[in-house]
């Protein structure tokens, strides 16, 4: 049997050898979920963006049905 403190230490160096690695993994997965998160926004925003086109292009829609259902409204006034 080897000397214990030595036994420790080696296994101590171990253990922040395999941190280091899950450290240096974690890194390396840091600029994908930030391209990931970059990407997502984008999207939201685009989303947003259309969203928002679509409801004003319906409230065009409407107005433009009441203006002619008024404009019906007063042909048949006339006709009648």
């Amino acid at each position: 049997m080897g000397n214990p403190l030595k036994e420790l230490k080696k296994s101590i160096d171990g253990l922040k050898q395999s941190l280091d690695g899950v450290k240096y993994s974690v890194d390396g997965l840091k600029e994908p979920m930030d391209e990931i998160k970059a990407n997502i926004q984008e999207s939201k925003d685009e989303v947003k963006m259309r969203s928002d086109r679509v409801k004003s292009e319906v409230q065009r829609m409407k107005a433009s049905v009441e203006g002619t259902k008024e404009v019906l409204g007063e042909v048949k006034e006339t006709i009648t």
